[in-house]
């Protein structure tokens, strides 16, 4: 079983591109969120590491479509979670509202492991592990969500086109049908606009 672990190999609790002036700045600027980032903890606080990272949009793009399944870790049953993303998910409860656990619908094949501070079909996830028998290089996982994708999309064209076409018949021999029973003498009892 192969795994991969997203912690942040060092929590720099020191900004080392935060001077004077770029503080001066930012608060200047109101930059809310570079301040936030760049806080120090209070003298008597306890500095809390953070080793997690933010999926990317492209991750999070990618692993949505190939993974649309989602599961409580404390329900997750597909697969056997590995020892060492157990060990990731034991340090990261402290930090997250859900653990949730990203997987295909039909194979158990590759799940992700992944943190969020809010409810967990927020846009916020953070990566945590994956595992799984053999582990694709991203630029193949790219090219697999951009397969899965466009086929979904030909498959809800090709199904739309279809009722579309049903639609289309059903209407033209409504309409043919009133308009030769009304011509013939007959009352119809549903009439289209001006028959």
């Amino acid at each position: 079983m192969k795994v991969e672990t997203y912690e942040l190999d060092e929590v720099n609790t020191e900004h080392p591109e935060c001077t004077d002036e770029s503080l001066k700045l930012m608060e200047q600027m109101g930059l809310k969120g570079q301040l936030e980032l760049v806080k120090q903890p209070e003298p008597d606080a306890t500095a809390k590491s953070f080793p997690y990272r933010k999926m990317t949009k492209d991750e999070h793009t990618v692993y949505s479509i190939l993974c649309p399944g989602r599961t409580a870790l404390d329900r997750y049953s597909d697969t056997q979670v590995p020892l060492r993303v157990l060990q990731v998910a034991a340090l990261a409860k402290d930090h997250f509202k859900n653990l949730i656990v990203l997987h295909p619908q039909t194979v158990a094949k590759d799940p992700v492991l992944i943190g969020c501070e809010s409810e967990w079909n927020s846009s916020t996830w953070f990566i945590l592990a994956r595992w799984g028998e053999e582990l694709d290089a991203w630029p193949l996982l790219i090219e697999k969500a951009t397969k899965k994708y466009s086929e979904q999309l030909i498959s809800d064209l090709d199904e739309g086109m279809h009722k579309l076409t049903g639609l289309k018949d059903a209407i033209k021999s409504g309409v043919s049908g009133a308009f030769m029973l009304k011509h013939s003498g007959t009352d119809v009892s549903v009439r289209g606009p001006g028959l």
